[in-house]
């Protein structure tokens, strides 16, 4: 009798700390390692990512690549001596309203650990009735090291 007790104790415990560690407030980031700096490259919603990207960019040639499925404006010149881009794709959206950030990235025990946060459109929220492919890249100083991508979702609430 007292094990099933114990062990719905401490089924409910875990689900109570899960449900915590989801607040809003928390950093997006997780515990432990350098952060390292990030310039913003830009934000579209008009790509052709058909399905969701997450990737690392370290030569002038996969950049070009990349941005031919961006396909807006003139492509920002980056030093790949000197820094990687991090590019973010949602995939396709039924509507508008959809963005994506960077949020941070951090060198934790030898992997990058890219934090990505998509906003979607609350109920309330009016957005425009238009298919759209939401995307995002960032700079960060060259960094030889696999990456970990973090997804994070979060709803606008439109007042």
């Amino acid at each position: 009798m007292r094990v099933p007790v114990l062990l719905s104790l401490l089924l409910v415990a875990g689900g109570l700390l899960a449900a915590c560690a989801g607040r809003a407030g928390d950093s997006p980031l997780p515990e432990g390692g350098t952060d390292l700096t990030v310039r913003d490259l830009g934000h579209w919603t008009a790509g052709r990512f058909d399905q969701p990207a997450r990737r690392l960019i370290r030569s002038a040639s996969a950049w070009a690549a990349a941005w031919d499925s961006l396909g807006e404006g003139e492509r920002p010149a980056v030093d790949f001596t000197r820094e990687t881009v991090v590019l973010a794709a949602a995939g396709e959206r039924r509507t508008g309203g959809y963005t994506l950030a960077v949020a941070g990235v951090r060198d934790s025990a030898g992997t990058l650990v890219v934090t990505v946060i998509e906003r979607a459109p609350g109920t309330r929220c009016m957005a425009v009735s238009a298919i759209t492919h939401p995307a995002t890249a960032v700079a960060v100083p060259v960094v030889a090291r696999p990456a970990r991508f973090v997804d994070r979702r979060e709803v606008n609430e439109c007042g």
